[in-house]
């Protein structure tokens, strides 16, 4: 990134659903491999919480941190999905 440039970027929450399914294996503390059938079948998962997306973008400056959710009707009820949007800005050299 360009000195100035801005990033808008998503990172899942370990508040959503598919991070507090316990029955899926964890593969580190902050990843899970989705055990849903569909295209995304064991496909692993990175999850955050607001202290470590703000640990991973520590070398920008943070303009912004949101979390969001999203609900999904499902033949079973609705789930819910949760996700950090974040802006970050690159820091100028010194």
């Amino acid at each position: 990134m360009k000195h100035g440039s801005e990033c808008y970027l998503t990172l899942g929450s370990k508040d959503t659903w598919g991070f507090r399914q316990e029955n899926w294996p964890l593969i580190d503390e902050n990843t899970r491999l989705r055990m849903e059938e569909g295209p995304e079948y064991k496909t692993p998962h990175f999850y955050a919480d607001y202290n470590l997306a703000k640990q991973l973008f520590s070398n920008f400056k943070i303009i912004n941190i949101h979390q969001e959710i999203d609900y999904y009707e499902k033949q079973n009820g609705i789930t819910e999905s949760y996700h950090y949007h974040i802006l970050i800005q690159k820091h100028e050299r010194t």
